[in-house]
């Protein structure tokens, strides 16, 4: 906190006293504040202030014995270096001085860029049996392009060197002699300097392999290792190769119950350099057999579910991806916080390893009780009560209920996180809720039963497939008469909707993202049990991107997508399938669902729904947060040519407050094509407590 308020040499002691009988501790905090700091940073042409200062570290690690602050002077010289201003100088001019009464440390870092070095040209010799533009393509030197402003380093030179040398070995040329010359003269301009760089090759003899042998292995015939190998004999000489063939071997001896197995490889090159003999030389090491398992902590878990998560058998050979797979499956039991592995033989190279597993638990039960107010729902009442490890067999079980101003929800609902011992998580609930949707002018009164089952393919990408039963009831709020052509929709109707989706999610935090991709597709297969207005195929697509410039600035951008497409006998989709914008949750500066209004300012909803938001996010202090925004949105493909399918938009100010349990915001937003009938804006607001 000091450092970031310009103290950048303050130090903090904590001293701690305890009193063991009244079980108390007394911490005093010793502050020496040291002097406020006033840095400056001139000369810079080629940079501005505001880059230069995010290689700055003193106000950020603080700048005891003066340690950072030439930590940062070497990161503005590395910055300039490697934009080509190899001659960089920069001069510390440091005075102390007091100002009302306050010692003031006064720094300038005043910056002699001197001239730039661009390559002009550069020369490629000696390369016979490779392209020049070949060998070009694994440097990054080179003269100015496109994107590419040509500026030369010696350390990316040297790089590139490697890296030719890495290119020329992984083609079979073994002994590759790469070197360079650099020719330097001034331009016109007297702040460049033009370079050109000469690189000289020497391939030398290019090696292929002659023979392949494997030496004392007794678990596989020879002829079976080798066709494990990614190497045989007539292929290029390639050392990568060569190793990653070694590693598949030894992987596939450990797995038979060896897992002390060493392998060495001896390569003899012929006198030409032409072909070369590679012998895998084994020593297996002693046979280890799968002891017991004992798990220790499990008071509530019962031990045969985490039996269920390992995968290693006793009295079976000893496999290390067996033990570490199933460490990762006790992990991952959403009934422990922790979980630590200790064996017992492994090291000493016994004949018998023995697995010991630490468990912690987590509070097996959990209660909620929430309340607030929000935009969309108005004055909330929630509570939930469930169990995360029902019976000791890792299985959720919970029950919630949810009344608002708007309607109420009740669930039940059961979570079996290893379906058929696979990483498939099933989650099923039976539901029931009656919802009538701020600003419009039907309710719909819903029960049923849904399952949906999802695994994550990659870190970043999941998928799910979802099923639900559900019979509804339409219904008109107030005295409105039902339309006679709309009498179909408010009769009740039973529904199966099957729902594959796939999400792909690289964000930095669920909670608070600054940087990274969240996206999401998915697309509901609507089919009518006994109607034909429920037969529709509804797509949706959410794209989110987040990305932070500077320290305390995030930029959020989203898009959203929806398009519901019948395939049933008739093109009308009721009211209560439609896509409705306007409010919190996408465009704000319009009521909830008032985005697109008739003639009697009911919303209309459409088949076809079109999103974009764009907000800066920059913190303030203390979980304070300010936001502006610009969002947009349309509602297209409407059932009838009421209101307007012109794209709307608006931009607005808003202040959050971020909790442990989400955040608390107050935001307003403006119309930019605000109609005669229509307000200039509108407020949103959320708020909510935990207890």
């Amino acid at each position: 906190f000091y450092w970031s308020k310009d103290y950048c040499e303050a130090r903090v002691d904590a001293n701690v006293s305890l009193d063991a009988k009244r079980e108390r501790a007394r911490i005093n905090f010793d502050i020496t504040e040291g002097p406020r700091y006033d840095l400056n940073i001139t000369g810079n042409t080629a940079f501005w202030n505001f880059t230069l200062n995010r290689d700055v570290l003193i106000f950020e690690e603080g700048n005891i014995n003066d340690f950072n602050l030439r930590r940062s002077i070497r990161n503005i010289e590395t910055r300039y270096r490697e934009k080509g201003y190899l001659d960089v100088r920069i001069n510390r001019i440091d005075e102390r001085r007091e100002e009302n009464g306050q010692l003031v440390r006064s720094i300038e870092l005043a910056i002699d860029e001197g001239p730039r070095y661009i390559v002009e040209n550069v020369i490629i010799r000696g390369n016979d049996h490779i392209s020049t533009e070949t060998v070009s393509e694994q440097m990054l030197t080179a003269p100015p392009g496109f994107f590419y402003a040509g500026q030369y380093h010696p350390a990316t030179l040297n790089e590139d060197i490697a890296a030719i040398r890495s290119f020329y070995r992984q083609r079979g040329y073994l002994s590759p002699v790469v070197t360079t010359q650099i020719e330097t003269r001034r331009g016109e301009d007297e702040g460049i300097i033009h370079v050109d760089v000469l690189v000289n090759i020497q391939e030398g003899p290019r090696t292929s392999i002659s023979d392949i042998k494997i030496k004392n292995l007794s678990v596989f015939e020879e002829q079976e290792a080798m066709g494990m190998l990614s190497i045989e004999p007539g292929a290029l000489h390639r050392e990568t190769r060569i190793q990653e063939s070694r590693t598949i071997l030894a992987a596939n001896i450990s797995e038979k119950g060896y897992p002390h197995v060493r392998i060495n490889t001896e390569i003899t090159i012929s006198v030409d350099g032409t072909a070369s003999e590679i012998i895998f030389r084994v020593n297996e090491g002693p046979y280890v057999e799968m002891g017991e398992t004992f798990y220790v902590g499990n008071f509530l878990t019962r031990r045969t579910t985490l039996q269920r998560q390992s995968i290693l058998d006793r009295n079976e050979p000893f496999s290390l991806a067996d033990m570490l797979e199933s460490q990762r499956n006790i992990r991952n039991i959403n009934a422990l916080s922790t979980a630590r592995f200790r064996t017992i033989g492994l090291e000493e190279q016994a004949d018998r390893v023995t697995l010991i597993a630490e468990v912690n638990e987590r509070k097996p039960y959990f209660f909620t009780l929430s309340t607030g107010y929000d935009t969309s729902r108005q004055l909330y009442f929630n509570t939930g009560v469930g169990t995360i490890n029902l019976f000791g067999r890792n299985k959720g079980l919970r029950s919630f209920v949810e009344l608002s101003m708007i309607g109420y929800r009740g669930e039940i609902g059961y979570t079996e996180p290893n379906l058929f011992n696979t990483r498939i998580v099933a989650d099923a609930i039976i539901f029931t809720e009656d919802i009538e949707e701020l600003n419009k002018n039907f309710g719909v009164r819903s029960s049923g039963a849904a399952v949906n089952l999802s695994r994550p393919l990659t870190r970043t990408i999941s998928a799910s497939l979802g099923f639900l039963y559900d019979y509804r009831d339409q219904y008109l709020t107030g005295d409105t008469p039902i339309d006679p052509d709309d009498l179909a929709q408010y009769r009740s109707r039973s529904i199966l909707v099957t729902t594959p989706g796939i999400l792909y999610d690289t964000s930095d935090s669920f909670v608070r993202p600054t940087r990274g991709i969240r996206a999401a597709a998915s697309v509901d297969i609507s089919r009518g049990l006994d109607n034909d207005l429920d037969d529709f195929f509804k797509y949706r697509l959410n794209a989110r991107y987040y990305y932070t410039p500077a320290r305390r600035l995030t930029f959020a951008v989203q898009g959203q997508l929806g398009y519901i497409d019948p395939y049933g006998s008739v093109d009308t989709i009721p009211e209560d399938q439609l896509f409705f914008l306007g409010g919190t949750t996408d465009v704000r500066g319009y009521s909830e669902n008032r985005l697109r209004i008739d003639e009697n300012r009911n919303p209309v909803g459409g088949r076809t729904a079109i999103m974009g938001s764009l907000e800066a996010r920059y913190n303030l202090w203390r979980n304070f947060e300010l936001a502006t925004f610009y969002d947009g949105g349309a509602i297209r493909n409407t059932l009838t040519d009421a209101g307007s399918s012109d794209w709307r938009s608006s931009v607005g100010l808003g202040l959050r407050y971020h909790t442990p349990i989400g955040p608390i915001g107050l935001m307003y937003g403006w119309k930019l094509d605000r109609r005669e009938d229509e307000s200039p804006g509108a407020w949103h607001f959320t708020i909510g407590y935990t207890f």
